[in-house]
């Protein structure tokens, strides 16, 4: 699994440079074998949350849950968001990523998801 993340700052404070380009942050995962890819992010000031899969299948939405532990991303959506997409109510993603790599995907959630009810996005690790 290849996991891409773009959040407001570095980890040392200093500012994205592409990140403020495009005043946006997402998280991507692509399936190595199949290049099944699934997609959040939010342009700022934008309200709502835009969930992509399978390249370019896109819905932008408040109903969506995230938990993200050491060992998986999970994302649920409802029923009718689902089916504006490819029928998939929740994503499984299993994570082998350093704890940099873990802090940079939390980092990248936490500004998908603050502010405004965005949906939900719970952090399940210390």
């Amino acid at each position: 699994m290849v996991i891409y993340t773009r959040k407001l700052h570095t980890s040392d404070g200093t500012q994205d440079p592409v990140y403020n380009e495009f005043k946006m942050a997402y998280v991507y995962c692509e399936d190595d074998e199949t290049k099944y890819c699934l997609s959040l992010s939010r342009c700022l000031p934008d309200e709502l949350v835009q969930v992509m899969v399978l390249d370019q299948k896109c819905c932008n939405t408040r109903e969506i849950a995230v938990e993200l532990s050491q060992e998986q991303l999970r994302l649920s959506l409802s029923p009718a968001v689902a089916a504006d997409l490819d029928g998939i109510a929740e994503y499984l993603v299993p994570l082998s990523v350093t704890n940099e790599q873990l802090g940079n995907l939390d980092a990248a959630l936490v500004t998908i998801f603050q502010g405004g009810h965005r949906g939900k996005y719970d952090r399940l690790f210390g």
